[in-house]
């Protein structure tokens, strides 16, 4: 279409374009001035994202930021945090929702959700691009108001926030509280199983009489080396005692004073009587009386050496009892040793159950402190950076910006409506449009007659 026959159409439907213009900047001339105001409060908000840990002291990873903005968005919209500013407000004892909330008889929900989304509806939240802000913006009727909320959705949010941060700790917390209990009621067995244990073997610590049973077998051992060389000394000299001949005394190898007196006595007796026999006869006195002299000497010799060999016989026997008692003791206390090795056995598995219990005790409660600390710290990722203060004037756009904008985008849509109904009227209007359309000139044009 030609910009001739454009402006000859627009010319044609003046009064339409002007109609439609003029309605509709007059009803939304009306509905701005009727309108209510409405006044929004922003409070903004700072967040950490890189950091350390207040309790472990390690440090926190840099978070992706926008990844991590928009989370903190979705959360700050959240009902969770409408929920608490509506108990933080006390917004659920207000009488004049509670009568509205009654009229619209909303029986699928709460009232406290009822009031969480109907806050959420003015809530406008907005991450910085360049920095880790956001801001938190309210609309309300109030200036007040829109501040009042403004700063509760701050506050509700750094609430959130720390209750997401401390709420798994607290959760672990409770638990590792229930794992502390569970091995106190352990330890506090395994304890009596072993002051049991020790009460009934008399054992107190692991290597409690070690070295007393092992000396006292040694001195035993010792003993009964002593006591088996005794015996074998009094056994030789009990064979040299049984193959002494009287008769030839000097060949015995026995060796004792008053034998060996009795002896020398009774050779020397010999030897007297050898002299005497050889001067006189059997019946002379001095031959009786030699005789008699070595018969004597060799009975004193012979009764001396049946006594020694007697009580050389009561050693002997003394002796070989001393070493049956060793060798009885010796077993006894082997055994009392194994059995007493086979009860500290018992006794180091009882013990080390005790410490290993006190150990797993110890690290559990030390865990326990970690996550109580850290479900009782206020520290929090989340800061109010400027809190809200109500607006000086309204939000809403002034008269006259409206008007104009109305203006603008109500002619457009008229032109666009006159061009849509053109298309659909195929009226010619103009010579150029024939000319065009069937390629052929036009000779004449009746100008329009205007009626007297």
């Amino acid at each position: 279409m030609a910009f001739s026959t454009f402006l000859k159409v627009i010319w044609a439907r003046k009064w339409f374009i002007t109609s439609f213009v003029f309605v509709i900047c007059l009803l939304i001339g009306v509905k701005s001035i009727f309108a209510a105001k409405q006044y929004e409060a922003t409070a903004s908000i700072i967040i950490n994202v890189n950091g350390k840990d207040p309790i472990t002291g390690a440090m926190v990873p840099t978070l992706m930021q926008p990844a991590f903005l928009a989370t903190q968005v979705e959360i700050v919209k959240s009902i969770n945090v409408a929920l608490k500013v509506v108990n933080n407000l006390g917004l659920s004892k207000n009488p004049e929702l509670q009568t509205r909330f009654a009229e619209i008889g909303a029986n699928n929900t709460s009232f406290d959700v009822w009031l969480g989304y109907g806050l959420l509806q003015n809530l406008q939240v907005t991450p910085s691009r360049q920095s880790s802000i956001i801001y938190i913006t309210y609309k309300s009727n109030s200036p007040v108001q829109s501040a009042q909320l403004a700063n509760a959705f701050a506050e509700a949010y750094v609430q959130t926030n720390l209750d997401l941060k401390i709420d798994p700790s607290r959760r672990t917390a409770a638990w590792y509280t229930t794992q502390v209990e569970n091995i106190k009621n352990e330890l506090a067995l395994a304890r009596e199983e072993l002051t049991s244990y020790q009460q009934e073997t008399g054992l107190l610590t692991i290597n409690e009489g070690y070295t007393v049973e092992s000396q006292r077998i040694g001195q035993l051992n010792s003993q009964l080396l002593s006591l088996n060389t005794t015996l074998s000394t009094l056994e030789t000299k009990q064979i040299t005692f049984n193959n002494f001949d009287p008769e030839f005394p000097n060949e015995s190898s026995i060796s004792d004073p008053m034998i060996d007196r009795l002896k020398v006595a009774y050779v020397n007796s010999q030897l007297e009587f050898s002299e005497v026999s050889n001067k006189f006869s059997e019946n002379h006195p001095n031959y009786v009386s030699a005789y008699n002299n070595m018969v004597a000497k060799r009975d004193s010799l012979i009764n001396e050496i049946k006594s020694a060999k007697a009580k050389l016989s009561s050693e002997i026997k003394e002796t070989k009892l001393l070493i049956a008692n060793v060798e009885r003791a010796i077993d006894e206390q082997t055994q009392l040793m194994l059995s007493n090795n086979k009860n500290r056995d018992k006794l180091k598995v009882l013990v080390n159950k005790v410490q290993n219990t006190e150990s797993l005790l110890n690290a559990t409660t030390q865990k326990l402190n970690l996550f109580r600390l850290e479900g009782n710290s206020v520290d929090t990722d989340v800061s109010i950076l400027n809190r809200a203060s109500p607006p000086f004037s309204a939000s809403n756009a002034s008269l006259i910006f409206t008007l104009i904008a109305t203006f603008i985008f109500s002619g457009i849509i008229a032109l666009f409506s006159v061009l849509v109904f053109e298309q659909l009227n195929k009226k010619i209007r103009d010579k150029t449009l024939i000319e065009d359309s069937f390629d052929i000139p036009v000779l004449a044009e009746i100008p329009k007659i205007k009626q007297a």
